[in-house]
This record gives C-alpha cells, structure tokens and sequence, in this order.
C-alpha cells in the first residue's frame, strides 16, 4: 500500500487500492514484476525535481501512470501533457485524466524533431514549465540527432522552467546513466542537479533561463 509518510488524495486510494488494476498501470510504464510500494521507491525521487505549480509534458508517457503519480508525491498543482507513440496506451492516458484528456497525443517524438508532426500548432507551440524524459537504453548521445532531441526538448521548456531527464531502469539494470550525463555535458549541457536512488536510477536536470 501507500507510503505512511505520504498522504494520498481520497480519489488516488481508491485507484490504487485494486492491486491488480494498479500492477497494470504500473506495467504500463515498462516496469515489471513490481508492487506500489516497489514503483514508489524507485520512481518517487523524480518528484524532487518538481519545484513550483504549472505545466509538465511527458515524453513518452505511456499510460500516463507517472504522472498522476507525481500530482500526489509533490506539494505543487501540475497540469499534465503527454505524448506517446502508442495509440492504446495513450488512450488509458486520456481515460486515467478525464479532465485533461485532450492533452495526450499520440506521435512519435522524431516527428517533431524532424517537421513532421501531424499535431496542431497550438499543441507544439505551448512551452511546459516541466518536460520530463525518461532515456531509453537505445540512446547513447554518440549521435549528433540525439543531441539535437534534447536541444529539441529544452526548447519546449519555459523561462524558468526545467528539463528532467530520467534515466531510470527498474532496480538498476543499467549504469549508464552517468556515462551518458557526462556525453551530454561534453556536449555543453549544464545540470543544475543529478540525484540518484537507492536502486541505481539517476535523474538529472536543466533549468532554463533563456
């Protein structure tokens, strides 16, 4: 069950209280084999890049589980956003936030990058106090393309704002996650802050003042 020392909404109980229902959203994100009380000690710490009220947009947000998280483990109101490539996740996304559903998209990131996207002007014009990715085990930040992503994604970033890349394997799988901060400071990336948690996963951010 819940964190004692974290005091969950009425509606965010009963949400999580189905244990099965719950192992699904959790899953959803790509992890495996964990409970609640497993997804919160590895995933809670990302609320600690969280610092004001105001908009956060997850790229690659799957189910949009995450998030309505992060709306309970920080003491700030977060509007959320969220793209994924995944038109059946996203779909659980908008269902999961019903009165925001509108702000899950279905596209794949590179079409943004690349010019390509198919979303409305409104949507890409937006600037979000908070983006959030999590990097995927394919990006090594020895291309100059996945250096222009993060660019890409700093821009979406109001002034103020903050970009939080997770680099975040369940229970630690990976070690990379310092190897690939250090290409991305070689590439003239200033993180204003890298946290770790007792599992081995690693947050890192950019707070930009453009």
């Amino acid at each position: 069950m819940a964190n004692n020392n974290i005091h969950y909404s009425k509606e965010f109980e009963k949400l999580i209280e189905d244990k099965e229902k719950t192992k699904y959203l959790i899953e959803g994100n790509r992890v495996i084999g964990v409970d609640f009380k497993q997804w919160e000690k590895i995933r809670f710490f990302i609320s600690n890049a969280i610092n004001k009220d105001g908009r956060i947009l997850d790229i690659g947000c799957a189910n949009g589980f995450l998030l309505r998280c992060l709306q309970e483990w920080c003491n700030y109101k977060l509007e959320p956003y969220g793209i994924d490539i995944n038109q059946k996740i996203i779909q659980q996304a908008k269902e999961l936030f019903p009165s925001y559903s509108d702000n899950f998209v279905c596209e794949n990131f590179w079409n943004l990058l690349n010019g390509n996207s198919k979303l409305s002007k409104g949507y890409l014009s937006n600037r979000y106090d908070f983006v959030y990715f999590n990097v995927g085990d394919n990006l090594k930040f020895e291309k100059e393309t996945e250096i222009s992503a993060i660019r890409y994604m700093l821009g979406m970033v109001s002034n103020g704002g903050r970009l939080i890349l997770g680099f975040c394997n369940c229970f630690g799988l990976s070690n990379e996650g310092r190897e690939k901060i250090k290409r991305l400071e070689e590439s003239g990336f200033a993180f204003s802050n890298i946290q770790e948690n007792s599992t081995n996963d690693i947050i890192a951010w950019i707070d930009n003042f453009a």
